[in-house]
């Protein structure tokens, strides 16, 4: 049991490190959102993971989704340039309530009148999002299984796509806030260590 409980504090300071770690990264390097185009964005990718995309279209009903239980958790929206064809390049991930029930009423459609009354419904949530902001996931906050499952379900992603957190911003206090108890608690496990051998 003892070692059981060594292993998981062992990891606990891990994912608090790694996360205040990240946090701090993050927060640190972006103090004010990079504003870039869409379809910049596409050829010329700023190192920056707090972004402000602007020129975007939402391809609402072309979104991907994750389910919780039986209901839709969480959408993940292409962002194209108005006339752009080419490889999606940012997912928006979001959880808005309002673009959920645009999504499911899109997915009722049976017709391509139906279709144009949901999108004329909610043409402010859509046209609202023309300039949408957020943090890249990465490190801690991406899983690898999800990512490549997205990439595996919509052949039209680019190789390098990225998942764009709506509405998400840098945390100072948060990485300090995971980072500190991640040290205390690992001098406490490496002192713990040091006694047992």
């Amino acid at each position: 049991m003892r070692s059981r409980g060594g292993c998981f504090l062992f990891f606990v300071v891990i994912a608090l490190l790694w996360g205040g770690g990240q946090s701090l990264y993050t927060a640190l390097l972006n103090r004010t959102p990079t504003v870039v185009s869409i379809s910049e964005y596409g050829k010329n990718r700023p190192k920056a993971h707090w972004l402000r995309l602007t020129d975007c279209r939402l391809s609402l009903a072309d979104s991907l989704y994750r389910k919780k239980y039986s209901s839709i958790d969480e959408l993940y929206i292409p962002l194209r340039a108005s006339r752009d064809a080419g490889p999606i390049h940012v997912l928006l991930a979001t959880k808005d309530a309002g673009l959920l029930a645009a999504f499911q009423e899109l997915q009722a459609c049976k017709s391509a009148e139906e279709v144009v009354k949901v999108y004329a419904k909610h043409n402010d949530k859509l046209t609202q999002r023309q300039s949408v902001q957020g943090l890249i996931r990465f490190g801690i906050d991406l899983k690898d299984k999800d990512w490549n499952k997205l990439a595996s379900l919509e052949k039209s992603l680019a190789p390098d796509f990225v998942l764009l957190d709506e509405g998400k911003e840098p945390s100072l206090g948060l990485g300090i806030g995971l980072l500190i108890p991640g040290l205390l608690l690992g001098a406490f496990v490496g002192a713990r260590a040091a006694r047992s051998s």
